[in-house]
């Protein structure tokens, strides 16, 4: 007896005080200075496309970094550039800690 509706789990704390308030995120504030969103995107190995002609990119991830980018530039989805990683590795986890990518779509740890 689904009600089809999805419902979002909140996180973190919910009742802050006035005087403990959050500031800017310091990502948030250099993908604006940067004018760009930089979005690392991990695809199957066998993948031989083009990251850089992104208008020839389909599919939930690439959905994800344009509206993303829209949201922080007010309706421009064009402003994000794509970073190919492979599935087969988990090098991205060195482009998010080296800040080299803001976001990351597609990803998931290989524990071995």
């Amino acid at each position: 007896n689904g009600t089809g509706m999805l419902y979002a789990t909140p996180f973190g704390k919910l009742n802050m005080d006035k005087n403990n308030d959050i500031g800017p995120s310091r990502t948030l504030t250099k993908i604006k200075k940067e004018k760009k969103l930089k979005c690392g995107v991990v695809v199957p190995d066998d993948f031989e496309g083009n990251l850089s002609e992104s208008d020839k990119l389909v599919g939930m991830s690439i959905d994800y970094c344009h509206a993303l980018a829209a949201a922080i530039f007010i309706g421009d989805f064009k402003k994000v550039d794509f970073f190919k990683f492979s599935g087969s590795d988990d090098s991205f986890l060195d482009a998010l800690a080296n800040e080299s990518i803001d976001v990351l779509v597609g990803g998931r740890i290989n524990r071995k």
